[in-house]
């Protein structure tokens, strides 16, 4: 996974997509349906992640990944990791021996607050207009 050849060629680190969907279930079990879901709905929910999210051993393998990094002197290890908060900020391990930085991909989408504006609610993901006065958040 994490090729030291290339920290030999002078990468500073690893970005790894999907980190929290590395390990399946190890007897390869179907998720189940989501019950809630429903057409229209973001296809990536129709299953629940049960058996291919957030598996057992996964903490161990981002461990592993970060000792290899620190061996080679300072290097970064950074994982893309879609989970509600509770369960991202495992990702640093217990004594911060996991991924340096665990994207929090919740803040973009976090909605922001502006006394002076009357459409508050808007998400930071939301583009301006032509035009749109510009408001600090």
């Amino acid at each position: 996974m994490l090729a030291p050849w290339d920290i030999l060629c002078g990468v500073d680190g690893f970005r790894v997509d999907v980190l929290w969907l590395l390990i399946k279930d190890d007897r390869f079990r179907d998720n189940p349906l989501n019950p809630e879901w429903k057409l229209g709905d973001d296809p990536g929910k129709y299953q629940e992640g049960r058996y291919t999210q957030d598996q057992p051993g996964i903490h161990e393998i981002v461990r592993e990944m970060r000792m290899l990094l620190n061996s080679y002197g300072e290097r970064v290890l950074i994982g893309e990791i879609y989970l509600p908060i509770e369960r991202l900020v495992q990702y640093y391990g217990v004594t911060l021996d996991g991924a340096h930085l665990p994207f929090n991909f919740q803040f973009v989408i976090m909605p922001t607050w502006d006394a002076r504006d009357p459409d508050s609610a808007r998400t930071t993901a939301r583009p301006k207009s032509e035009g749109e006065p510009r408001t600090q958040s």
